[in-house]
Order: structure tokens, then sequence, then C-alpha cells
């Protein structure tokens, strides 16, 4: 079994190595690899040297002194030097190894079962024409929001007429349509809501819009102002009205 890694157990390495010198220290760890590496050493002594590297006869004599010491010749002839302590160590990952297989299977089972009852019992097949319907449903257009239409002054008045309220529809009318149709800072959406905010709110709503009489009669009275003290009129002193042409007025002030 050839694994990326085995466990080394420092403490005791060095409490059993004391004695040995450095070409020995060297000669046992790479044996203790090639061990690890291929699960036993071959009884051959040529092998083993290099593996070791070992040339001159001082790294040969480490090389033998190390099997003679930490390993034991067994097995029919050639036979092979095997190490107790490594030994116990690989049995130890061959069954961890074995326990590990046997749960990963287990688990592949459990998540395997779970997944079948989980799985939709099969739908029947669909006929062509289900298939055409299930691949291209219907497109349905999106729908468009209804623009805005501003009431003439007769919807109006026929409106309030229909709840019998207060509001004044010219009074309302003029309000709205001086404003651009606005509600506060919004454009207007639904102007018989508006009219019926009015109903609920007859002071706030006159506040709000004052009268065409009061405004054309304080257009009158700064006409009246600029008169007297000489300031030329220009058009915005003109006061606005529903109807396209305002007559002229005799203001009854006369300069000497």
């Amino acid at each position: 079994m050839n694994r990326p890694w085995y466990p080394f157990y420092f403490g005791d390495y060095i409490k059993d190595t004391r004695r040995l010198s450095m070409l020995e220290h060297g000669a046992y760890l790479l044996l203790m690899a090639e061990y690890y590496q291929h699960g036993s050493l071959p009884a051959n002594a040529k092998q083993l040297l290099r593996v070791c590297m070992a040339v001159d006869p001082a790294e040969c004599a480490a090389v033998e002194s190390v099997l003679q010491e930490f390993f034991t010749l067994e097995g029919p002839e050639p036979g092979r030097w095997v190490n107790k302590r490594i030994e116990e160590e690989l049995e130890k990952a061959r069954e961890i190894s074995k326990k590990r297989s046997i749960a990963g299977k287990k688990g592949g089972e459990k998540t395997s079962q779970a997944n079948a009852k989980q799985m939709p019992q099969q739908m029947p097949p669909l006929s062509l024409s289900q298939s055409h319907k299930e691949l291209n449903p219907p497109v349905v257009p999106p729908s468009k929001a209804k623009r805005f239409k501003p009431p003439t002054l007769d919807d109006v008045r026929a409106y309030c007429r229909e709840r019998a309220n207060s509001v004044d529809p010219d009074q309302w009318h003029d309000h709205y349509t001086a404003n651009g149709w606005k509600v506060g800072k919004n454009p207007m959406k639904d102007w018989k809501a508006s009219v019926r905010t009015w109903e609920r709110s007859p002071d706030e709503a006159r506040k709000q819009a004052p009268s065409r009489a009061k405004r054309v009669s304080d257009k009158l009275d700064d006409i009246i102002r600029k008169s007297l003290a000489g300031d030329p009129l220009d058009g915005s002193d003109i006061p606005e009205t529903a109807s396209p042409v305002w007559p002229q007025v005799d203001s009854g002030y006369r300069r000497n």
C-alpha cells in the first residue's frame, strides 16, 4: 500500500537512536522511507546500498550496522528485512483505510436511497399538442397603464350634480387647469377621487384654490394701484379667466 505520508514519532526515534552516528542516522531514515514505500526491504545487499546511496566503505558499514540492529531477516530464502514498529504502523494504516472504505460505501448507499425517495413520480407522457404548449406558452403582452385625460368642465359639473356635493366645479376645474393637473407635486391620476377629496375638506379646498372672482378682484386692485402710481402695465397684469377675451374695464379712477 503506497501512501503519501506516514506518522513519524520523533520522541521514540531519538530515544532508540541516541547512539547512532550521522551516517547511521541517514542510512536508517532512507531504509525506513523505502520500507514505508514498498511494505518491506529485500534481502539484497547491493539493492539496499543503492537505496541508501552508500559508496565508500564507511557508508556501506553504516547501512549494514543499521540493518543488523533495527531489522530482522525473515521468511524463506532469500527472505526480507522486517522492522516490528514499521509493521505495526502499516497495519494501523490498513485498518483505517478499510474502515473509511466501508463508511464511504454505507454513506453512498444512504445518499442513493434518499435521492430515490425525493424523486417525483413519473409523469404520464404528454401529447404533441401538450408538449408544444409547455415549451411555447402563450405570450401575454404587458398591460399598459391608463393615460390620464383631463376632464372637461361639463364632466366635472355632471359629476358634482351626480354626487350632490357642495364643490364648485368651475373653481375646481380652474385650479387644476392652472397648476397643470397636479396633486401636490405629482401628476393627477384620478380626477373623480380629487373631487371627492374636496367634498370631505371643503375649507382646505377653498384655501388651495381661491375662487375666480377673488383672483380677478386681486388683479384689478393691482391694476388700480399701478395706474394711480403711474407705473406701466404689462401682460402679466391681465387677470386669468376662463373666457378667451377679457372686456375692457373702466376702473372709475381718473388722474388729474
